[in-house]
């Protein structure tokens, strides 16, 4: 699909591809930069309340299953009572899930955020063992 020379120009950055979106509105198009911005500051201890979304690695359907949605659902209870969060709503769709949540009492969101993905990540990769019993750790495939 050739591209018109306005998207083109804007999408140059240093002689180097810059990579650029747009969102068609009736007849007018809006050019946006799908490149995160520099400069975000992260502000929290305000006890406020965070809108949070994230996907799956590769944006692949690891949630799709219903036993997957109820262990991350699972996973997530465990985090909210360790980090003593109050979890307002959730939506967890195949690939990705949004939180609506406020600040914990003692660590910053991020760590308990972090803490959710990990746990998630690990129980699944375990599940997956036990399902293929000849699965090597991945050290041992590689070299």
């Amino acid at each position: 699909m050739p591209r018109s020379r306005a998207v083109r120009d804007l999408g140059l950055r240093a002689n180097k591809p810059f990579p650029v979106s747009f969102i068609a509105a009736g007849t007018k198009i809006f050019f946006y930069s799908v490149a995160m911005p520099w400069g975000l500051e992260r502000w929290h201890g305000g006890h406020d309340l965070h809108f949070i979304t994230f996907s799956c690695y590769g944006c692949q359907p690891l949630l799709s299953s219903a036993h997957r949605r109820e262990l991350f659902l699972k996973v997530l209870e465990e985090v909210r009572r360790r980090y003593q969060c109050v979890v307002i709503g959730y939506v967890v769709m195949p690939e990705h899930v949004h939180l609506l949540v406020s600040e914990p009492q003692q660590r910053p969101l991020a760590t308990a955020i972090q803490a959710l993905k990990l746990g998630f990540a690990r129980r699944v990769l375990a599940e997956e063992r036990r399902e293929l019993p000849g699965l090597e750790p991945r050290e041992t495939l590689i070299g």
